[in-house]
């Protein structure tokens, strides 16, 4: 999941000397063809790698979007006292059409989805020995943007209720150019679930149980469960969960601190964004913590509504600190620190 920078300009310069009569035809770097692209083992897995890329973006799993969830479900336990106004008008619940935080959250999910894509419809050219792991893979990470966009941008799932409410825009093949046919409708939120859950089956099932610090068996099988319970079907939540447990490929660090603030994934962690130097920082730093730890001003504090739900002997209390008279969540000390997002306790 390390960020790969200008692998279409690379791309692009591999095809550079195809034959004298073609020097002078080449494309902008920034606009390569999916001909191009897609054309070979070694360039779909590249396009693959680049997804990851385009997954990390700040306002996706770099951290934005689980912000943007804090502050959005936040009942007085979070206060934004930061200067940007997109996070605070999504914390006062003051969101209008031009909040830039909710429209890039929405179009770089869509830029993933359409990755994502690409990749899916040239799996033919990818050796046979990888074909299985890279569609897994590019079968999460779809299935993982569609379910956020389903939960953010669209009613919550009740079955028999809203089954056919309004969801997002499913597109399952890649996007080359806008016509007429580009502008589509909301498919319905059954709909949506339907094909994350069928996505995800098939990825957990041609997944590696091991695949480094990108998706495996187990993280589909992790989303899967979480799925499952936004949906109330506790059975099948279950019975994915424990597919992840009796993996034994995860185990539980010794104290819940030990989980976070880690430069790479712990034996906890079942899928994590990876942040490097040339991130920067991850957002979750930037927006939750303190100068101190390479954060901004202390943008998001904790309320004693939110610590007040806590029993007192609750070792979870112990990741929050004090600064200059307010509290800030401990858990994103580490700019450089992995992003959890499935791991044994999350």
């Amino acid at each position: 999941m390390k960020l790969v920078k200008y692998i279409f300009i690379l791309v692009a310069a591999s095809t550079m000397f195809v034959g004298c009569d073609k020097y002078l035809d080449l494309e902008p770097s920034q606009s390569i063809s999916e001909g191009l692209a897609l054309d070979s083992d070694v360039n779909v897995k590249s396009v693959l790698t680049g997804t990851y890329g385009q997954f990390d973006a700040a306002s996706l799993y770099k951290g934005n979007l689980l912000r943007n969830a804090d502050l959005l479900g936040s009942d007085g336990e979070l206060l934004w006292v930061g200067t940007y106004t997109g996070p605070r008008e999504i914390a006062y619940k003051q969101m209008v059409a031009g909040t830039s935080d909710v429209t890039d959250q929405w179009t770089d999910s869509y830029e993933v989805i359409n990755s994502a894509n690409n990749v899916l419809s040239a799996l033919a050219v990818v050796n046979d020995d990888d074909r299985d792991r890279v569609e897994g893979e590019a079968l999460f990470l779809r299935s993982l943007l569609y379910f956020d966009l389903v939960r953010f941008y669209a009613q919550q799932y009740e079955p028999g209720v809203n089954d056919n409410a309004h969801g997002v825009p499913l597109l399952l093949t890649p996007t080359r150019g806008i016509s007429d046919d580009s502008f589509v409708g909301r498919n319905t939120i059954k709909e949506v679930y339907d094909q994350v859950i069928l996505d995800l089956t098939r990825a957990a099932s041609i997944l590696p149980p091991d695949n480094d610090v990108y998706a495996s068996g187990g993280a589909a099988n992790a989303l899967l469960a979480r799925v499952y319970l936004q949906m109330g079907d506790y059975a099948n939540a279950r019975d994915a969960a424990h597919a992840v447990i009796s993996s034994n490929n995860y185990s539980l660090q010794s104290t819940y601190a030990e989980v976070f603030n880690n430069d790479n994934n712990t034996s906890e962690d079942i899928f994590a964004t990876q942040i490097t130097p040339q991130d920067r920082f991850s957002a979750m730093t930037e927006f939750f913590s303190i100068p101190d730890y390479g954060g901004r001003d202390g943008d998001i504090e904790i309320l004693a509504g939110h610590l007040n739900l806590y029993n007192p002997a609750d070792d979870r209390l112990a990741l929050f600190f004090t600064d200059a008279g307010s509290t800030y969540c401990g858990k994103w000390n580490n700019q450089y620190g992995v992003i959890n997002l499935f791991s044994m306790l999350i």
